[in-house]
């Protein structure tokens, strides 16, 4: 009841695993105690329309109206860059091929530049557990994203979808968004919003360059 007693911040918008809450409900008082800070500074305008037009489009009325989820305008991005690109290749070998052929060569790009640094890019592959993807990497020599790796100290990352929340990127690339990978084949109707909010919430993890690729039927 007193000021300070309890504090609150985030990001509703990027739960994995949306649902009703509600302050009221649970006994908090919030009205005129509460603002939103109506900027992004991450992601780019255009990865942000991209991304919100996934969540929106998988998210039904009541998850974006109910409770105090609130979804922000893209516009509240502060900068403009390329617009994300859906790729389509031959088979999920040629996706991860061209995916690191993508990533060699922005790093390429960011070493050239007047102020250079590292470039940090993540292949995100989505339809396989942590453990496949961790075998895969050993295999290739990649560092995986596994919630205790700090990835602020490499150029190149491989991880599944859900890994990747509270990471930040230059480019990022989601393969394998194809016809029952996103959402899983056999996957009840009423939980496939899930799988679009694990979409969104990979895609926001790119700061300048989306990519997102398919073989075979693209997801819906």
């Amino acid at each position: 009841p007193d000021e300070n007693d309890m504090f609150f911040c985030g990001d509703l918008a990027q739960h994995i695993l949306p649902k009703h809450q509600s302050f009221a409900q649970a006994g908090i008082e919030v009205t005129g105690r509460s603002f939103s800070i109506q900027r992004n500074y991450r992601n780019s305008r255009e990865i942000l329309r991209a991304a919100y037009e996934v969540l929106c489009d998988n998210l039904e009325e009541a998850m974006m109206r109910g409770g105090d989820m609130e979804i922000l305008d893209p516009e509240y991005a502060t900068r403009s860059a390329s617009v994300p690109v859906v790729l389509e290749a031959e088979s999920l070998e040629e996706e991860i091929a061209c995916a690191i052929a993508l990533m060699a060569d922005n790093a390429e790009i960011f070493s050239e530049r007047e102020f250079a640094r590292l470039h940090r890019g993540c292949i995100v592959i989505a339809g396989y557990s942590l453990y496949e993807i961790s075998i895969f990497a050993e295999h290739v020599g990649l560092p995986v994203l596994d919630g205790s790796l700090d990835a602020t100290n490499g150029e190149l990352f491989l991880s599944d979808l859900e890994q990747t929340k509270g990471y930040e990127f230059d480019t990022l690339a989601v393969l394998n968004c194809a016809e029952n990978i996103l959402p899983p084949s056999g996957a009840p109707a009423e939980e496939t919003f899930r799988f679009g909010c694990q979409l969104y919430v990979a895609m926001t993890r790119a700061r300048d360059l989306l990519v997102l690729s398919h073989s075979g039927a693209p997801s819906k």
